[in-house]
């Protein structure tokens, strides 16, 4: 029988993980987008919608003959547009001519949604942020 070196048995100790920063990501093709400097600011402005949430200013009505999605009375019902000022991210709150808010659809500027392996939970947009925004000793 062969004696083994405990340490070559020994788990290896690992640094931390370090927490991911934010990099513009094209969210049609899940690459890096070509104009980089400019979605770097971009990813950096969703990012903080994401933590800290948007900031809504009205838009108006929408365009009268836009459809309401499924589920909304098409019967007099209306959208009421309001835009992100931060990250340009649109709302439209559907209301039926009662005055009952049904649901909420939305618009996403490019490169907002992250999808596979660019995904990220609510903590960890959070956590992200932090560190970009402040550096590692965040």
């Amino acid at each position: 029988m062969a004696m083994t070196d405990p340490a070559r048995t020994t788990p290896r100790r690992s640094s931390p993980p370090r927490p991911p920063r934010l990099r513009a990501v094209d969210s049609s093709k899940n690459r890096e987008p070509k104009s980089r400097a400019a979605t770097d600011d971009q990813a950096k402005a969703y990012a903080r919608c994401r933590t800290l949430g948007h900031r809504w200013d009205d838009v108006g009505w929408a365009d009268p003959l836009r459809t309401p999605p499924m589920g909304v009375s098409h019967w007099h019902a209306r959208g009421w547009v309001s835009r992100c000022s931060n990250c340009g991210c649109e709302r439209t709150k559907w209301l039926t001519r009662y005055g009952t808010t049904t649901l909420n659809t939305y618009r996403h500027p490019d490169g907002y949604l992250r999808h596979g392996d660019d995904k990220l939970t609510n903590p960890e947009w959070r956590r992200t942020w932090m560190v970009t925004m402040l550096g590692d000793d965040a």
